[in-house]
């Protein structure tokens, strides 16, 4: 009896310990993630934006980043892929306070057919939103 109330005392001190351990094992850990929590500054974290319409909300993105880069270098100078960037410039041909002719664009990215193919991404650009603002034609740079 006597071997076994011994047994029962070490269980439960074995039972304390790891209870202990695995309580400073938590408490270290919630520490630890407290502190790398406080350390995080928010300026570092990206911002999330729900928007109802993306396009207008990119076209509104672009032109403060055009404004931005006049107001510091005197230009703005875009480099355009194609595929649906196309559209959402067309968005901004409604837009005012846009200082066309201090912008420049180029192509990143273009289709081995001529402009006017309905696949070029010049030809889009042309028809959905460079037709329609006051771009300089010298200041457009397309992949021939």
């Amino acid at each position: 009896k006597r071997a076994e109330e011994e047994e029962a005392r070490r269980k439960a001190a074995e039972e304390d310990d790891e209870d202990a351990l695995e309580d400073n094992l938590n408490f270290d850990l919630h520490a630890k993630a407290e502190e790398a929590q406080n350390q995080i500054d928010a300026s570092d974290l990206p911002t999330i934006e729900v928007c109802s319409d993306p396009a207008s909300r990119v076209a509104e993105l672009i032109k403060d980043a055009a404004q931005a880069a006049v107001a510091k270098k005197g230009a703005f100078i875009i480099g355009i892929p194609g595929g649906s960037i196309v559209k959402i410039l067309g968005e901004m041909a409604d837009l005012h306070d846009v200082e066309w002719e201090k912008w420049h664009v180029a192509w990143v990215d273009e289709r081995c057919v001529p402009h006017d193919d309905p696949e070029s991404n010049y030809g889009g650009a042309e028809k959905e939103w460079l037709s329609k603002v006051p771009i300089p034609r010298s200041q457009i740079y397309a992949i021939s």
